[in-house]
């Protein structure tokens, strides 16, 4: 690539870069009305992971149905990736986290509360015996506990 090295005069320099690419993505959430609507949205995403050399992490895949009418636990999966491994699907009582919300399928928000507590019990741990300012507390509860 040819840069202007000097204005006033119109010297160009030519400088060469080289850069790998990399990227990260991370809390892709795909929803869809069935299983056969998953697949088709599965099919696509594999595709463009393909094409675009991205490896996903299937370990770290989730899915979660909600309102299902069909509860055969035989078919409680979904083949995803170049591999077809399957991605099974959560238990509609444990919760799963997005984008920081924590979501299940069953009724009930029990979970959320018991979440909280734990955090809560987590953070009052850590800080007991600690001498700390009012704004240091402030801090604390603000960006820990309530994060924007």
């Amino acid at each position: 690539m040819k840069w202007p090295d000097n204005v006033a005069n119109n010297n160009k320099q030519n400088i060469m870069i080289r850069t790998a690419a990399s990227a990260y993505a991370d809390d892709t959430q795909w929803i869809a009305k069935s299983k056969d609507e998953a697949k088709a949205i599965s099919l696509i995403a594999d595709e463009f992971f393909d094409i675009n050399d991205i490896k996903i992490n299937e370990e770290k895949m989730e899915i979660i149905v909600v309102n299902s009418e069909e509860r055969n636990e035989e078919e409680n999966f979904l083949k995803i990736g170049k591999n077809n491994n399957k991605v099974l699907v959560n238990k509609g009582s444990v919760p799963i986290r997005i984008l920081g919300v924590w979501f299940k399928a069953d009724k009930g928000d029990k979970h959320t509360e018991d979440i909280v507590k734990k955090e809560i019990s987590t953070i009052v741990k850590a800080i007991k015996r600690k001498h700390i300012t009012h704004a240091q507390a402030i801090y604390i509860i603000n960006t820990v506990l309530l994060p924007p």
